[in-house]
């Protein structure tokens, strides 16, 4: 981003993020992947399959998703 334009700074202004978000940091894109497929599929084997993982490692994944956002 430009800084020295004006249009530089009125946009930076939008760039603060609220504290309250800081959770999503720990969400990993492949847990996002893998649930987004869990509940596209409705089954949590399927899901786990379409990303090359076991049953219960999926489960595993999906418990650190949920954490995540505790």
């Amino acid at each position: 981003i430009d800084n020295s334009s004006s249009l530089g700074k009125r946009n930076l202004e939008f760039l603060i993020i609220d504290p309250s978000y800081d959770t999503l940091e720990r969400v990993q894109l492949e847990h996002l992947r893998l649930f987004r497929d869990i509940a596209q599929n409705r089954s949590v084997s399927r899901g786990a399959s379409l990303n090359k993982m076991s049953q219960s490692a999926a489960s595993q994944h999906l418990q650190e998703l949920e954490r995540g956002f505790e």
